[in-house]
């Protein structure tokens, strides 16, 4: 899956909604907010312009089934980064029942996607954790959610457990196809449940 970048959010919420006869592009939140970064001349316009985006951005995730009653922008340093093409935009939802972190990183290729997922889980977490593809193990306390594409890469932090499937739902209502390489699933304090798919089925990772 190639994941294309839009310069203005209206043009690309227009093509997405008027051009049916064609392939979805995947939406993602660095598409909605990359117009506002161009525009920040001072610090007084760089809190406006930031209050706009996570508006749009706010209202653009409720329209597709994910309620924010805000989000803000967060800076939060992982190992993806090192590896990925681009600053990932990083932020959290608040909603009255909990509060979600995320966060995407896109690579050039498969082959970079792959190295940067893999150095991760071998250096998980402040404590620099090593996990291997499919291990059975408690990764960290908070629930969460780790999806990989061939060239992307999203990550899904609570504070509280969360609907999995809603996310599934979500990124393919946003036009992702349903063949992410990985997906990692935990509860809190539970073991991380590893997925594939097939056939546009998400199914148990067999090691």
């Amino acid at each position: 899956m190639r994941t294309k970048f839009t310069y203005l959010l209206f043009c690309t919420l227009f093509l997405t909604y008027a051009c049916v006869s064609e392939e979805p592009e995947p939406l993602n939140l660095e598409d909605i907010m990359a117009e506002s970064e161009n525009y920040r001349e001072d610090d007084v316009n760089a809190v406006v312009e930031e209050l706009d985006s996570t508006l749009v951005v706010k209202n653009w995730l409720n329209d597709h089934g994910i309620m924010a009653d805000s989000i803000i922008y967060m800076s939060r340093r992982m190992i993806p980064d090192r590896f990925s093409v681009e600053p990932a935009t990083k932020y959290s939802l608040f909603s009255q029942s909990d509060s979600l972190f995320t966060c995407q990183w896109n690579f050039a290729d498969s082959a970079k996607t792959v190295n940067a997922f893999y150095n991760w889980i071998d250096c998980y977490g402040v404590v620099c954790d090593s996990y291997y593809i499919g291990q059975d193990a408690n990764f960290q306390k908070k629930p969460f959610k780790i999806l990989v594409s061939d060239t992307t890469i999203i990550y899904l932090e609570g504070m509280e457990n969360f609907d999995f499937e809603q996310w599934d739902s979500f990124y393919e209502s946003v036009g992702y196809a349903p063949d992410w390489n990985y997906v990692l699933e935990q509860r809190k304090h539970g073991k991380v449940q590893w997925y594939v798919y097939e056939d546009d089925k998400k199914v148990t990772y067999k090691k």
